[in-house]
């Protein structure tokens, strides 16, 4: 059911006229401890070589009445190898207690962009978020 409703909001959060297609999961957790930094170790990434933009979107929910922020960061490369010291793009929002968060945004592909991958989470949020999912997608459109 999460995920109809991840791709229903992304396919409803685009921009009219612009058709995205679901690339890969990029969650590295789907339990977000309360007030944490995680760093992502793993190797999934979207492929973005061939795009313009790129959509993001990230859910989950709170387990208590805490209303706070959280940010999910992500790198880029151009090799698929050698990706940035630091976050290239990130997506941040806020968490309203036990209620269920959709945070998205389009992304533009940056020049020697052709790989992204997830890099942080960083939690204000002072109580666990379950049933947590980032998603990326890929803009139909190749890059001209």
């Amino acid at each position: 059911m999460k995920n109809i409703i991840a791709l229903l909001l992304l396919s409803i959060s685009l921009a009219a006229g612009q058709s995205f297609s679901l690339s890969t999961n990029l969650f590295f957790t789907n339990t977000i401890q309360s007030s944490v930094t995680l760093t992502y170790t793993g190797t999934n990434c979207l492929d973005v070589s061939r795009y313009k933009s790129f959509a993001v979107v990230a859910t989950g929910m709170g387990t208590n009445d805490s209303t706070n922020t959280i940010a999910f960061s992500f790198k880029a490369s151009a090799d698929n190898t050698n990706y940035d010291l630091n976050a290239t793009y990130t997506l941040s929002g806020t968490i309203y207690g036990t209620n269920r968060y959709f945070l998205f945004t389009n992304l533009t592909v940056g020049d020697g962009v052709g790989y992204v991958k997830p890099y942080q989470i960083v939690s204000s949020v002072t109580n666990t978020i379950t049933n947590a999912w980032t998603y990326g997608a890929t803009k139909t459109y190749p890059r001209n």
